[in-house]
């Protein structure tokens, strides 16, 4: 409809310019009579007519030209999800004993502080049970500039003003006119078929294996360069960061041998004045990987490796400069992967690694944050730090008509703590998020509780660690859009004496749990004796998936 206006507007200038209400069968509006005058004034004060004429003819003609150029392919998929939660807490008494009794030093603050309903509801509540309801929109574009190029990403409504995998609870932004969410795009990636194999970066989904180590389905991502060459059924991966950020915590945790060179002390981070300084990111961080998939057969390994470098210069105070510690991390890890599945039959199996070294020197008092070193034979406080965890499963299962039956081993190692003290040569790393293998069988454990072990990945999902897991489900279907489950899942402490006895109570939030007096590495003297019981318990589980409508699942 624009192009037609243009053409028009082209041939009668003449006429319709000089006298605009002789060619009344126009019906321009007001509008456009004034705006086409002041046209005419710019056409005396600097272009002529034909100047007009020309302009015009060009801008038509590029737009005819470029048409088939920008022909673009669109395509989008998502989901809408509406979810009610509740969560509730069984027994005579609350969570920390007696209800509403607070046996802290704060003189009944805490009193309604009863219930310990899991991360995912805030933890602690005053009854019970807790309860929520939201929702939250993931949509998933896709541009094909051409048959070789494609931009693809996500984009995601959730709670306003919160970019971390939020959603939108239920009557907290009423109003007709009032944003529930201002929108994030939770990534974009770029991807091009090219004669040397294909080129990705930007920021996409980081999926390798079954999800035990790599769970870029649910969680991690990746932004490096990389080239994937396909040959046949094999496909050669290289990929890289020229710099990155340093990741300092990147999986939000604080257990005790979190490998990052930090204190205990959180204002003890990495607050370098320019966070583009050379010494606040990464050197080169490579990753490569070979995949096989023929068939029913799929198999893979990968590795990633880096190291960075962190020394008094990233503090920002002359006091804090004299106490730190610098430091030297070299990491790698990786893990290999075999799918199978006959249409009958299906096995999945995984085993990962992760080795990491952190080495230090005494700060320039000579202290380990501001600590003496030790003297006593308990050994030094800059003693390198090791960790060397490998974590394995195995999936299977059959299927039969309409039935289905998987069962799933798998064996994620926890600290190795001897005669009170977490050794600095450590079997474990709190990190690389499981949700969504453990998702099938477990809801409580895993989501909500996260092993036991406040452990939420960098989607705030719960997520299984140190842990010997077994687990069972059973899938029928009752009909083509109605199928019915039923899972077992039960779990072991794997590290037979990792935790020492400690404690749990309200944080000063009076909403979130915290975990005192757990052990810490390479410590100078005994600490409490260790937690006997390692059962983390049992958990059933039992549910629908009906397909409603196309599109619309419950």
């Amino acid at each position: 409809m624009g192009l037609v206006s243009i053409v028009f507007l082209w041939i009668h200038d003449q006429d319709y310019l000089k006298n605009p209400g002789s060619h009344r069968w126009l019906r321009l509006t007001r509008d456009m009579e004034n705006a086409l005058k002041q046209i005419v004034s710019f056409k005396e004060s600097r272009l002529n007519a034909s100047w007009l004429k020309f302009l015009l003819c060009v801008l038509l003609t590029c737009w005819l030209m470029i048409g088939s150029a920008i022909a673009w392919e669109f395509s989008m998929e998502g989901e809408l999800v509406w979810k009610g939660r509740f969560v509730g807490q069984l027994g005579s008494r609350g969570f920390f004993g007696e209800y509403d009794f607070d046996r802290s030093s704060t003189g009944g603050n805490y009193a309604s502080t009863n219930g310990w309903v899991g991360g995912k509801l805030n933890d602690l509540s005053s009854s019970s049970n807790a309860a929520d309801q939201v929702m939250e929109t993931n949509v998933l574009p896709q541009l094909r500039l051409s048959e070789a190029v494609r931009l693809r990403g996500e984009y995601r409504i959730g709670g306003w003003n919160d970019p971390v995998a939020s959603s939108y609870t239920n009557s907290t932004m009423p109003g007709v006119q009032v944003a529930i969410s201002e929108g994030q795009w939770t990534m974009w990636w770029f991807s091009a078929h090219t004669p040397w194999g294909i080129i990705v970066f930007g920021k996409r989904p980081f999926d390798f294996g079954c999800g035990l180590q790599y769970n870029g389905s649910e969680d991690l991502t990746s932004e490096s360069l990389l080239l994937v060459a396909p040959y046949g059924p094999f496909r050669f991966g290289v990929g890289f960061y020229p710099w990155r950020q340093q990741p300092d915590n990147p999986f939000r945790q604080s257990q005790p041998n979190n490998s990052f060179p930090l204190s205990n002390n959180p204002t003890l981070g990495n607050p370098y004045y320019n966070p583009l300084d050379l010494n606040a990111i990464l050197a080169v961080s490579p990753t490569v990987f070979f995949t096989y998939d023929a068939g029913p057969l799929s198999v893979g390994i990968m590795s990633e490796y880096f190291m960075y470098h962190r020394g008094p210069e990233s503090q920002r105070l002359q006091t804090v400069r004299e106490i730190f510690p610098t430091s030297d991390v070299v990491s790698t890890d990786g893990g290999a992967f075999v799918k199978y599945s006959n249409g009958r039959f299906f096995i999945n199996a995984e085993l990962d690694w992760l080795n990491r070294k952190t080495k230090y020197e005494p700060s320039q008092k000579g202290t380990f944050f501001g600590t003496p070193d030790r003297m006593n034979g308990t050994g030094s406080l800059f003693a390198p730090r090791y960790i060397e965890a490998w974590r394995w499963m195995v999936e299977t299962g059959a299927m039969a008509g309409p039935a289905k039956v998987s069962l799933i081993y798998s064996w994620l190692p926890g600290p190795d703590r001897r005669k009170g003290v977490l050794i600095d040569r450590q079997p474990y790393f709190y990190g690389f998020g499981n949700y969504g293998l453990f998702a099938p069988y477990s809801l409580v454990m895993n989501f909500y509780y996260g092993a036991g072990l406040d452990l939420f990945n960098l989607n705030t999902d719960g997520y299984m660690n140190d842990a010997s897991i077994l687990a069972l489900r059973l899938d029928y279907a009752v009909a083509s859009n109605l199928n019915i489950f039923t899972s077992f899942f039960w779990a072991d402490r794997a590290s037979g004496h990792g935790y020492g006895w400690g404690f749990i109570k309200p944080a000063s939030t009076g909403s979130r749990v915290q975990f005192l007096n757990l052990s810490t590495i390479n410590a100078g003297t005994q600490e409490a004796p260790s937690i006997p019981d390692n059962n983390l318990g049992w958990e059933i589980n039992a549910g629908t998936d009906w397909q409603l409508l196309d599109g619309w699942k419950v």
